[in-house]
Order: C-alpha cells, then structure tokens, then sequence
C-alpha cells in the first residue's frame, strides 16, 4: 500500500507538471496581439514574466539590537562627543521601553499582511502624502546616449523608432512573456537556454528556490504595471496613482501645447511606423505658436494646490480633456531647442520651461531638436529598476530594430492627430501666470555642473582591490570634506527588489573608514606613506560593500526606523523620544543624497537636491569613464566648487607610476579637453563654431579664473592661476594659424566654383605673405587699417617664421605643419582676451584658407616644480569639417637643489662614471682581442649600449643648455614685464629623444642578461631554437610580408573611403595587425561596404590567421625537434650555479683577502679558487684569454687532430694513461672530436692562467702547472 501511495502521488506530480506546462502553452495571453507575427513584441520569454513573483521571498523584519546597533554608529559620524552621548541614552531608554514592544507589533501586522512587505505602504504613502511640488524633489532624469548612427539621430525618427519600442516593451509586457528580472550570480551557470527550461518546469510557488540553486536571484516586478498608462492624480491630502490599460492614445507636447493621436488599434496591434512617424511629424510642423497660458505648468505646483486647480478645471469643462491625459500611453515631449553643453541638457531633461512636460505622467520621454533623448519619470509608483529595464530594451531595440529610417518618406496626414485645448476662465489664466512666474523663480534658483573623468574604469578600480561604487562614494565624502571641513548625513540608495513589492532601503556611505580617509588625504598633517593611504581606501571599500549587502537583503536601519515610526503614527499614540531627538531629524536631513543606475545606453542622469542646503549628486562608472551630475541651490551650496573638490579626490585617490607629470597632464586634460567646469571640452569640438564657442567658454573661464570653487572673488595674484589654484601661467597663451595660398579657380565639367582651390596643407602650398586685417592685400593704408578695424589682432596678419619663435614641426592628425604661422598673441588680461577673440571673428581670421590653428600655452607648478607645455591643435581639412589633435606634456627643465633633485644629480654622475669604466674595459678587450672582439653578438651590444650611453649624455647637455637659454628669456621677460608667449616645446623634443636613447640604453643593458642566463642549458636550448630555425622563419617573413601588405592595400582601397580605421595604408596597418588578439570591426566593415566586407574578411583570417600562422608554428616545431635530437651530444657547460656562486666568490676575495703560507696547488679547476685575492679585472682578462685560446683551439686542422691520435695520450683531469690503436679509432667520431677540443682548452687554460698571475702577482706560479710526474 505504501508503494501504490507513492507512485499515485508521483503520477499526481507529473500531472500537475503537465497542466502546469499546457497551460502556459494554452495561455490566451501567448495570442495577446493578433498580428500575423511578431512584429509587436521585443521577444517571446519561455519562462511567463510574472513565474517567480508568487515564491519571492518576503522583506525580513530586522531585529531591533541590530537596528539600534547601526543606528548609532551612523550617528556617531555626524555628531558631537555631547550629541552622540544624549543620542545613546535616548537610543538605551527606548531599547529598555518603547522599543520591544513596537517591535512585536510590527512583526505582528508584517504576518498579516504576507502578500506584502511591511514597508511597502507606508513607502508609497511617504510619497503620496508629500505635498511638495514633484518637480525637482522627487521626479529624475536618465538620459539616453546618442543614437550609434548619426543619420539617425534625427528627432523625428528616432522619436519614431521609441515610439514603437515602448509600445513594443509595453505589449510584451502585458502579454506576460516579457524576460523575467533576473540577478545572475553565475552567468556562465544559470544565464542561458538550459536554465529557463528547467525554470518553466518548476511551479511558480516555489520556482524562485529553484532559481537560488542555480545562484540566481528573481527580482520583484510588481512596479511594471504602472510603467504605461498611468499618472498621479492630485487629491487634496494625499495623492492617487491610476492606471487605464484600455486607452491606446499617445499625449504629445510641444511648446506648452497637447496632442494626442492613437499608436494602436482597435485590436491592439501596434500602428504601422510610417502612420506613427507622420503624427508625430504633423506635431512638429504645426505653427501654433507656444502656448499663453501652459496648464502643464500646474504639474510642477504644490500637491494640494494643484489638486484645487484641477476640480477647478474639471469644473470649467475640462474633465475629458484631462482623462485623454492621465490615461495616454505616455507622453512624448518635443523641444524645438538643441542644447549641447551637459549642464543645459540637465536642466532641459530634469525641469525644462514652464508647462512643457506633465510631471504626472509615469513616464515622459523628451527629445530635444538634435534627437537627445531622455524619460523623466514620477517616482511615487517605482524606483530605477523597473524604469532602467524599459530604458534598455528601449534603447537596445530602437537602434538593432529600427523601424523608420532617413530614407523613409512621410506620409501625408496619415492618422488622426487632435489638439486638446483648455477651457480657462479669467481666475485660471491668472493661476497659470503665478505658477509659472514660481515655476521660473524656483528652477533658476538650481545650480547645475558636471564631471567626466576618465583616469578610472570599472574594471581598473576592480583590479586595484577597491569596489567601484565604494571609490565613487569616498570621493565624495572627501569632496564634501575639502569644501566644508565635516562629515554629513549621507543618503545612497539601495534596490531591494529581491524581495517581493521590494522599493529602497539606505546605504549610509559616511562611515568611520571613510572620514578617517578623509582625513588623511585632505588634512594638514604629516604625509601619510602610500601604504597607509591604500589601506585606509580599502578599509573603506570593505566596510561599504557590507553596507551594501546589508541593504539589499533587507537588513538596514532606515527602513525599519521608518516602520517603527509610521507604526505609532497609524496608531495615534505617543512617540517615542528616539523619534524626537534632533539627532534622529539630523540624520534624515540628507546632504549629500546620492544615486546611481549604471548602463552602457546611460549618457547621464540627475535629480535636484532633497533639502535646501543639500547636494544632489548623481553619477556613474562605466568601462570607460567616470560622469557625476551635480545639483544645489546656492548660495548654501556651491556645485561647481564641489565638482572640483570631487575632481581634487579622484586625483589623490588615483596611483600612478609617475604620479606628479600624469596627475599634471591629466588635471590640464580635465580642465580642457574632456570640459570640466561644466564648459564644452575640445574632444567634442566638430565645427567652427565649436571652436570659436570653446575659446570663448572653456578656454577663457579656465586660463583666467575670476572666482575660486568657493565663489570668492579671486585677489590680484591669484588671477595669474590656472582654474585648479595649482599652477601659474608661464606667459600668455597665442594662438598659431598656419594657411595655404589659393589655386586656380575650380571648374568640373559644367560645374563651376566661384571661389579658387585651396589645397591641404603641404609646404609649397604654405602662404607666408603679410596681409591687413581681414585678410585683405597689403597696401599703404594698411597700418593706419589694421589699427582702427583691428587693433587687438594687429600683429596676427603677418606671418612670423619658425625660427624666431623657437617653433619646431608638428604632425598632427592629419598632416605635418611647419613651426612658424600667423600669431595672435593673448594678453594677461582677460577682458583683452575676449575682445581678442571677438576682433578675430569680426576681421574673419578663421577663413577658407586656414588648414590648422595651434593653441599653445605652458603653465609651473612651483609644488612639483613641473612645467607643462600644452598644444591644442585644430585642423581644418579641405573636404571641410575639421579633426582634432592634443599634446600635453609635463617636464623640468632644471634640477632643483632638493633630496629628489640631490638624488637624480647623483644617478647621473654615477651613471658618467659606469660608461666610462665599461669604455676602458672594451678597449683592453679589444686590443687583446683584436678582431676577434667584434665576433660575438653580446660584444656587439655592448658596443652600441656604450654608443648609446654617451648619445643620451649629450643630448641630456644639449638640452640642458636650451634649458637654460629658455629660462634665461623667461627670467628677463619677467623682470621687463614683458607680455609675450615663450616656446618651450624644443625642450620637450630633447626631453624625448633623450627618454628613447635612455630607454633604449635600459632595454638593451636588462637584455645582456640573456648572456647571463646562456650559461643556462636549457636558456641555451631557446637560443639554439631560435637561431636553427633562422632561414626558414627569413622566408616566412618575406612571404608574410608580401600577403599582409596586399591586404592592406585591398583593404585601403575598398573601405577607406568609408571607415577611418582604415583611411590609409598605416591606419589599415594597425587595424589589421589587432585582428592578431581577437579585435575586429567586421560589423562596421559590413555596413560600410556590404558586397566585399564579408568576403575580405574571411580570405584576411583564412590566409593570414590561420594559414601564415600556422605554417609559423610548424617552422618552430621544427627547430625544437632538430635542436633536441641534437641534445643527444654530450658537452661540458658550466652552469648558472657556477657562475653565480663564483661570482660571489670573487666579490668576497675583493673584500677579505687571505695570505696563504703554501704554494697553490694551480691545476684546472682550482687556478681560480687559487687566487681569489685576485683583482677582478685579471679575471675579465683570464676570460677574454681563455675565449681566445678556445677558439683557436676550434679551429685547429685535421692534422693536428691526427698528430693527437697517434701520440697515443689524452689527457682528462690532470690524468695520463696510455691508449690502444683501437681506442684511437673509437675516438674518431664527433664527440671524441669535441673532447680533444675541451681537453686542449683545459691544459691551455692551466698554462695561460698561470702565466698571467705569475705576471699579475709577481710569483712564479707557472711551475705549479707542471707535476714532476706529468710531461707537458
């Protein structure tokens, strides 16, 4: 019975599977769109979208010590000695009281409530009850990154393409088969085919504990249902989030207007594209100016305020009006402006003007002019989770599945666009007047800037020890540190969707390792070694990710506080003091509030600050670069002055191998080329007006600072400092036109240009005439001209020659441009440099013939006594368009009587020395050697190490002496007030080249330890290899040599029109050759030539990858094989331990000489053990001697090798013994051969040694050598 009960149970399994499974194949849902494919839907998940959400496990209750426990020692950071200890008697008294019994009751009412989590309602409510206006409080921005292909990032069409993505997203969605959420602890293991299989086999009551054993995490997707179709409804009190799936509308803005138009259709399919893209493009061209009176602009009002206008508007007639707008899909917003600078795009995307964007909407998606995207989402109903899910796919699906493309047409009227108007009285109209007046008032009153730092990736912070999300938290307490000396309440956000109806819980980042950090990277005190710094920042990384764990598994403090609080609230009954303590409303005025959602489609994200004295501080860390997004309403708080604190924490946390000139280069590239201080960086210089607006923002705010990051007026002094308050400007900066002289006049068949040709930039083409001011011929009237049209670029219409400026060639980008040109010369003023620059553009200085333009300045930081030669050069291209080039580099042009430069003095010195004594040695070897010297290789690297040894000492004299004619012109200008740029760049040429001879000099010395290791036998093995195998590897290297450059050829000539990469021979070169580690651009390829990309790509792997390679390999296995078979002849080779511990045999004879009483006994083998008071230079030359007479003994002829034979006599080992007629012929093989030869050297080596000592040290030890026994 037992047996039947088992296998009747088993079968009551199967079948539940089995209905389990037809179901989900039955599921109506599977058919939710009666398209005739798939066209609808992103993708069809097997696993249904909602399979784990019943098994999710629950948001624990912490325990009430662990809680308190925490509590305290984040308080602990922000409070005085006398704060902290009233806090802990409170915190003591209602552990002892009020506490335990809270505590049951919130467990109690946790376990009623099991289809829920104990926070999740009063989460919402904290949110709805609110009656700050949503805008700048609570609603955020994520900003979508460029669209890959620029023809696309057009705003109708990708409008269009995002469009039916979100539509596609939402459908997928509500038809169930949308990809779980999913946390892949082990990708490798549970992210793939396998696993989703066994998953749609497992109930969903407990299909999340199946999942756990793959070590994967289902995370809670309760929040997608409010995603579409949903708004906040304002409700005196507190607000009503409603969601209407039946609509199928769309709401669009525009200049304070409202549209709307269906996107699907009565069946629920999405609307073709081309109907889509035609209402939005009907939206765009209609003329209706910008609304007078934006009702949009209530959204961003007070709650309960706004919640009176709208039963107000509803009264006026406007109940369906407003329905068609909470029940929209969502809404599109369509900014006609097209912002640039990251700062205008913050503002654009997080508040916008009055009346452009329906705060309530659940998500708004914002497209400027220029096709910048971003959504900006009402926060009440989810957290970053959820609406980064849509961002992806949105962002993923619009570019791999574009549905509308540049070549689409646009049909006429198709759809049926309505304009929704408002019904207003005189009261209402008024009402919109103040609110945009405060709407106005209150966003002007934000302060915006932003960082982009790009010394640190994700994965460099990984492999340094430190988590990335720690790094970025610790250099903003050390941010806040430097502005402001203290440590704050710190709010960072923590998903803990693990859980079922999971929203946030806190991460506290201001710890006790963190300002201990901050402390010693920022305080006065004696430096801290390297070693102490490291420790203490992963000190901080530990602590943070146990905070981080602690949060996402729902094991915080705030949350459960915050329980606790609403608890007695609900209740009505009293609170306890832990609720009232200022320390507790301490904690919970947030500061710093900080956030992060990490994606490689985020180009950047923001929020305003939670308090009026507070910064709200959004960033991210990608593989590339480091972005923080800075928010405050001064003047309680100053963002850019914080933006450059974080940047001065991120340079001190960064460790570099030469931390003083990278820090310095890469402090100038922050300020200029990647745009700090919120102004447009050169890297995203495109056009002529780019650069024109660069100067006048970037460069000017940053070379001549008026206010400190405190926004202090700057004194006298400090405005000769560089933006960062570290470096001086040595001499004004000048600007350097270098131009082409016209050709004829361009004529192509029938097509005629009016203006001549004008060549790229080569150096018969270079113009070097003297013009007036704008560019005109040169004439009598031309000084009196100049000076009334120009008088700031007077000086820069007369072409100045390289040499008197010290100027030197430059190729940059695109071409090789001479060291002269047309200068225009900035002042020390900066009023004068504005005006320079206005007067440059009024006179046309930048005209069709200008090919490159050189920015050049140079700026000392007295702290590292570094300079830094700065060259930003600007290439104008006769195709039109422009590229870009930059040089930045740090050097010194005098030592300095310091330790460091006391030390380098030394090293040089020593280093004269060394080639000096390595000099003499070589001439002694030499002209014992003769000729014979320059035999072997390792004599011939020592020669060329010594050549390059004194190279590298008159380069270092001969730029030394520029140095010093540089700093003589810089010391007098300084004495005569003279305002003129001094050209250091010539310093920098000899600082090069003396680095590669030093370099060279250092690589090919380490390499002479090859010679040391070929007393090694097996080191020897590879030489062997390598020098066996080559003719062979000549060969393949022409062979190779000839396809490859075919390649390259073909490759040039079919993509390099198209694609950069491969623009010419050298770039395709380098493209090619990456191919070798597994790089390849096949997809670019493809798109740039469809026909061939493919079939080149495949002939380049299958003959120089696979074949060529290959065919290298086997020439290799080759050589090993012979050389091992070749092994099998014995010979006498010292080995590394002889050479090593004879060394220090020698080295300790040189220190501690003996006296012996009795004659050595000078045999091979003991000569040298012998003597080992011996100078080590007799030894260098004992050894040249005993090469010498091996190789003689080499090439000893045949007969001589006979005469051997018959003698009858081998000597081994000081040993004589007769030999047969029959043992001579058994010597006659290759290896009696190479004894003979090793015997000779041996007994030549007795006497020539001991001839040389009998010299060296005047003792007649040569009679030693001969035995009274032994006839030699």
């Amino acid at each position: 019975m037992l047996k039947l009960h088992r296998l009747n149970a088993l079968r009551k399994t199967k079948l539940q599977l089995l209905q389990h499974l037809t179901a989900n194949q039955e599921n109506p849902s599977l058919n939710y769109s009666t398209a005739p494919d798939d066209k609808d839907f992103l993708h069809r998940s097997i696993l249904r979208t909602d399979h784990f959400q019943a098994s999710l496990p629950r948001l624990p209750v912490p325990e009430l010590e662990d809680t308190l426990k925490k509590y305290l020692e984040s308080q602990r950071q922000i409070l005085t000695d006398a704060e902290y200890d009233q806090t802990v008697d409170i915190v003591n008294k209602f552990k002892a009281t009020d506490g335990p019994d809270l505590q049951k009751r919130l467990v109690a009412k946790d376990k009623q409530n099991k289809h829920t989590s104990y926070v999740t309602k009063p989460w919402f409510d904290m949110y709805l009850k609110s009656r700050l206006p949503i805008v700048l409080n609570y609603n955020p921005f994520i900003s979508f990154q460029d669209d890959p292909r620029p023809e696309y990032q057009n705003q109708l069409i990708r409008s269009t393409n995002m469009i039916v993505s979100s539509l596609k997203f939402m459908k997928t969605l509500r038809a169930n088969i949308l990809e779980p959420d999913i946390f892949h602890l082990n990708p490798a293991k549970s992210d793939n085919m396998r696993f989703r299989k066994v998953m749609r086999m497992i109930p969903s009551s407990i299909a999340f504990y199946g999942a756990y054993m793959y070590k994967a995490f289902p995370l809670d997707m309760s929040q997608y249902k409010n995603l579409f179709n949903s708004t906040r409804i304002p409700r005196p009190g507190k607000d009503e989030l409603v969601v209407d799936k039946d609509a199928k509308h769309l709401l669009v803005m525009r200049n304070g207007n409202f549209y709307m138009f269906d996107v699907l259709d009565s069946k629920g399919n999405i609307l073709e594209p081309e109907v889509i893209m035609s209402c939005v493009h009907q939206v765009m061209k209609d003329p209706s100016p910008p609304s007078p009176h934006p009702v949009g602009v209530f959204t961003a009002e007070n709650r309960d305020t706004w919640a009176m206008y709208r039963d107000k508007l509803i009264g006026l007639g406007n109940e369906e009006t407003l329905k068609l707008i909470d029940s929209a899909v969502f809404t599109l917003c369509l900014e006609d402006d097209q912002p640039t600078d990251p700062n205008d795009v913050t503002r654009k995307f997080l508040h916008g003007e009055a009346g452009r964007i329906w705060f309530d909407k659940s998500l708004s998606l914002i497209l400027t002019g220029s096709g910048n995207a971003c959504v900006n989402f009402e926060h009440a109903w989810g957290d970053g989770v959820a609406v980064l899910r849509y961002f992806n796919e949105v962002f993923a699906n619009s570019i791999d599945k574009s549905v509308v493309h540049p070549s689409t047409d646009v049909p006429a009227n198709a759809g049926n666009v309505r304009k929704l108007e408002f019904k207003l009285d005189q009261e209402m109209k008024d009402n919109v007047e103040q609110s945009v007046k405060k709407f106005n008032t209150t966003v002007q009153s934000l302060d915006v800037d932003h960082l982009e730092y790009q010394k640190y990736t994700k994965s460099y912070v990984k492999k340094s020890g430190m988590g990335p999300d720690s790094l970025m938290q610790l250099a903003i307490q050390m941010a806040y540190y430097r502005q402001y000396k203290g440590t704050v309440a710190t709010y960072e956000s923590c998903s803990t969707s693990a859980f079922k109806h999971g929203r946030t819980e806190t991460i506290r980042p201001a710890t006790a390792e963190t300002k201990r950090a901050c402390m010693l990277f920022v305080d006065d005190h004696p430096i801290p070694s390297t070693e102490e710094l490291k420790n203490a920042m992963l000190a901080c990384s530990k602590k943070h990710g146990t905070l981080t764990r602690n949060a996402a598994m729902g094991k915080g403090f705030d949350r459960h506080l915050f329980g606790l609080k609403t608890l007695v609230e609900e209740e009505g009954g009293r609170v306890p003091e832990l609720f009232t303590d200022p320390a507790y409303q301490k904690l919970n005025h947030i500061i710093l509030s900080t956030s992060t959602v990490s994606s490689p489609a985020i180009l950047i994200g923001g929020f305003a600050p939670v308090t009026p004295d507070g910064f709200g501080v959004g960033y991210s860390i990608e593989d590339s670069r480091i972005g923080f997004n800075v928010t405050s309403y001064p003047p309680a708080r100053n963002a850019p002055g914080f933006i450059e604190c974080v940047t001065k924490s991120l340079d001190d946390i960064y460790l570099e191998r030469d931390v003083n000139s990278f820090n310095y280069k890469s402090n100038i590239e922050n300020y200029m080329y990647s745009g700090g201080n919120g102004k447009q960086g050169f890297s995203s210089i495109n056009r002529t007006e780019d650069f024109i607006n660069w100067l006048n923002t970037t460069f000017i705010s940053t070379m001549y600072p008026v206010k400190n990051y405190a926004n202090k007026n700057l004194k006298v002094q400090e405005k000769r400092m560089f933006r960062d308050d570290a470096s001086v400007r040595v001499r004004p900066a000048q600007l350097r036109q270098l131009r082409t002289v016209p050709a004829a006049y361009c004529s192509v068949k029938k097509i005629t240009w009016p203006y001549p040709c004008v060549h790229g930039y080569e150096k018969e083409f270079a113009d070097a005439a003297e013009y007036c001011a704008g560019w005109k011929p040169l004439d009598l009237n031309c000084a009196a001209y100049t000076n009334q049209k120009s008088r700031f670029t007077a000086g820069a219409w007369k072409y100045t020659d390289a040499e008197s400026i010290w100027g030197t060639p430059k190729t940059g980008e695109y071409g090789t441009y001479d060291g002269g040109g047309y200068i225009l010369r900035f002042t020390k003023d900066k009023d004068k440099g504005q005006l320079l620059i206005k007067d440059m553009i009024e006179q046309n200085w930048i005209d069709r013939q200008t090919r490159a333009i050189f920015l050049e300045f140079t700026l000392y930081n007295a702290n590292s006594n570094l300079f830094v030669h700065a060259i930003f050069l600007t290439e104008f291209l006769e195709t039109g368009g422009l590229t870009k080039w930059t040089e930045i580099q740090a050097f010194r042009p005098i030592l300095i009587s310091d330790s460091i430069g006391n030390l380098k003095a030394f090293c040089y010195i020593t280093f004269i020395i060394y080639i000096l004594i390595t000099t003499t040695k070589v001439v002694f070897k030499i002209k014992i050697n003769g000729c014979s010297f320059f035999t072997h290789p390792w004599n011939l690297v020592t020669i060329f190490s010594i050549f390059l040894g004194y190279t590298s000492v008159s380069v270092y004299i001969v730029r030394t002496i520029f140095a010093k004619k540089a700093m003589k012109l810089f010391y007098d200008k300084l004495l005569t007030q003279e305002d003129k740029f001094i050209n250091f760049n010539h310093i920098i040429i000899w600082d090069n080249i003396f680095n590669a001879v030093f370099a060279t000099l250092v690589f090919l010395s380490t390499l002479q330890l090859l010679n040391i290791l070929g007393y090694n036998k097996r080191f020897t093995q590879i030489i062997s290899v390598v020098v066996n195998a080559g003719s062979d590897i000549g060969g393949f290297g022409f062979i190779f040599l000839i396809i490859y450059v075919m390649f390259v050829i073909l490759g040039t000539l079919l993509f390099g029109v198209q694609l950069r990469d491969y623009r010419d021979f050298f770039s395709t070169c380098g493209t090619l050759a990456n191919s070798f580690i597994g790089k390849n651009n096949l997809k670019s390829m493809v798109s740039a030539v469809p026909t061939f990309a493919e079939f080149f790509y495949f002939m380049y792997m299958f003959c120089v990858i696979m074949t060529l390679i290959t065919i290298f390999a086997a020439i290799l296995n080759q050589s090993i094989s012979n050389v091992n078979a070749s092994l099998n002849i014995e010979y006498n080779k010292l080995g590394m331990k002889f050479y090593i511990s004879k060394t220090i045999k020698d080295i300790l004879g040189m220190v501690f000489k003996t006296e012996t009483d009795h004659k050595p006994n000078v045999t091979k083998g003991n000569l040298y053990r012998n003597n080992a008071s011996a100078d080590s230079e007799t030894f260098d030359v004992l050894h040249l001697l005993s090469r010498s007479l091996h190789q003689t003994i080499d090439r000893r002829d045949e007969k001589t090798y006979e005469k051997y034979i018959e003698s009858g006599k081998r000597e081994s080992n000081g040993d004589v013994f007769e030999s047969s007629k029959d043992d001579s012929e058994r010597m006659a093989t290759d290896t009696e051969r190479n004894v003979y030869k090793h015997d000779k050297r041996v007994h030549f080596d007795d006497i020539i040694l001991a001839y040389i000592y009998s010299i060296c040290d005047g003792d007649n030890v040569l009679a030693n050598v001969f035995d009274d026994d032994t006839e030699r």
